[in-house]
């Protein structure tokens, strides 16, 4: 049965929160509400996707990248106990205050039973959860996912609104040279500012500009307190690709 939990408004803030995808955070917080008052809850990703996501065209497999992602994060335990699959929140007693905790059903994994297996050290196949993780070893302290999981995308350019993953960013390094690339995300980065233009892949649209030519910037380096006239040129130079 769902329970009714509480957010501490920290959590919005928390940087390891942050790395979480949108979703694993959203799942991450419908886990607290269909655990048990210790933390445990069932863990068959089937049963958490029905509950979690009834009406998202989602299937179980991406559900269970989820669950892996927020497994590597270190904010949830998967495990099983004879061929029943749980999961366990920790710290979740810390977070949440339960006045009259209702007696546990479900077995934890911090009870010492021989019986539980953490589904990070098995290796066998077939498994429900084990192959669509495909976590490494040693995850809590690694924090390792293979490359199935979605690289998550840093903000460039003095406005912090270009957004690419280190790896888009490596290989636009390696096509137009690192000082090209740069001057190509400021470049895109004032114009997306001043005129309120969005793109929905901005690798894509970098390789666009750089088919574009531009006069090169002067020596002295612009100020970034407000537009001033090199900025200003170049945002009238982008108005062509619109």
């Amino acid at each position: 049965m769902a329970r009714k939990r509480m957010i501490d408004p920290s959590f919005w803030s928390d940087e390891k929160v942050a790395r979480l995808s949108f979703a694993g955070r959203l799942t991450f917080i419908a886990l607290w509400t269909f655990a048990e008052d210790t933390g445990v809850g069932r863990g068959d990703p089937r049963l958490l996707k029905s509950q979690i996501f009834p009406y998202d065209s989602m299937t179980t497999e991406q559900f269970k990248q989820i669950l892996c992602e927020i497994a590597a994060s270190g904010m949830i335990r998967l495990y099983r106990v004879e061929e029943q699959h749980y999961y366990k929140v920790v710290n979740f007693k810390k977070h949440q205050k339960i006045s009259r905790p209702t007696p546990a059903k479900l077995p934890d994994i911090a009870s010492g039973d021989q019986k539980v297996i953490e589904i990070d050290s098995v290796r066998t196949h077939g498994g429900l959860i084990e192959d669509s993780c495909a976590i490494e070893e040693n995850i809590k302290e690694k924090n390792i996912i293979k490359s199935n999981i979605r690289e998550r995308k840093e903000p460039y350019g003095s406005r912090k609104n270009i957004f690419l993953s280190p790896g888009e960013y490596e290989e636009l390094c390696k096509r137009l040279g690192k000082e090209r690339t740069d001057q190509l995300i400021e470049k895109m980065s004032l114009y997306m500012a001043a005129k309120g233009v969005r793109y929905e892949d901005h690798e894509a649209a970098l390789l666009k500009w750089a088919g574009h030519s531009f006069d090169a910037p002067p020596a002295a380096e612009p100020s970034r307190d407000a537009l001033g006239a090199y900025e200003l040129a170049a945002i009238e130079q982008m108005g062509d690709l619109l």
